[in-house]
Order: C-alpha cells, then sequence, then structure tokens
C-alpha cells in the first residue's frame, strides 16, 4: 500500500505568533509529526513518501500533479487551525 503524507503550504495562512524577521532567520522547520507517523508506516511495512509542500514551494496545482503522478492509495494531509 502506498501512502503520501503532506504538509500543506496555505499561502493566506500567516504565523502571526512568531515575528517575521525571526521565521527568515529560521528558515523552514521539518514537519517532524508527519516525519514521525511516516516512520512507524515504514517499520510496519508500508511504502511513504512525505511532500513538503511548503519547502517545495508547491501550490496547489503543482501538488495535485504530484498526487496524479505518485498513484496512492491512502494521502494524508497535515493541517493547523488558530
Amino acid at each position: 500500500m502506498k501512502i503520501i503524507l503532506i504538509r500543506h503550504l496555505d499561502l493566506d495562512n500567516v504565523n502571526t505568533r512568531v515575528p517575521e524577521s525571526l521565521i527568515k532567520i529560521m528558515g523552514c522547520v521539518p514537519p517532524l509529526g508527519i516525519l514521525y507517523i511516516a516512520a512507524v508506516l515504514e517499520k510496519n511495512g508500508y511504502e511513504v513518501k512525505v511532500i513538503d509542500s511548503q519547502i517545495l514551494n508547491l501550490d496547489n496545482e503543482l501538488l495535485k500533479i504530484e498526487l496524479y503522478k505518485e498513484k496512492p492509495d491512502i494521502v494524508g494531509i497535515t493541517t493547523m487551525t488558530p
């Protein structure tokens, strides 16, 4: 079974908890939550791919192309709610 886990890039959602100057210094933090999930899935024999739309700068259309190319059985997407 092929599983894709996605960190979604939401260009309209800006992190207001951290000053922009600090964000520029920190850069992009790895999506540890989905990486932990991916590690457990791989350990249990699943084929897993993580797509970090934020670091790859993929908008919705490019992400859709990637998903059609990969043809996963299951897709998991991270979300954040304020």
